[in-house]
């Protein structure tokens, strides 16, 4: 009989901006078995001329919540350019 596997991680999901930058957002697992701990990875490529690169470890409740701010400033950046 075979032991049960570990679900395989989901592939990044990841977005080219406008301004050419490639935004990844991963899961990064720390630690080891029985002491996990899994957090939301944002990774900000560099821009084109490759001067700056950033990356950011969230918990999945911060992840959560900078996800309502980035809708709230959206829903606020349509409303004014209509």
């Amino acid at each position: 009989m075979q032991e049960p596997r570990e679900p395989r991680p989901p592939a990044p999901v990841a977005m080219r901006t406008a301004c050419g930058r490639l935004i990844a957002i991963r899961r990064l697992r720390l630690g080891v078995p029985g002491h996990r701990a899994v957090r939301v990875a944002l990774d900000v490529g560099p821009e084109r001329e490759g001067a700056s690169h950033a990356w950011a470890s969230l918990s999945p409740q911060e992840a959560r919540e900078l996800g309502w701010r980035l809708i709230e400033a959206a829903e606020i950046a349509e409303h004014e350019s209509a």
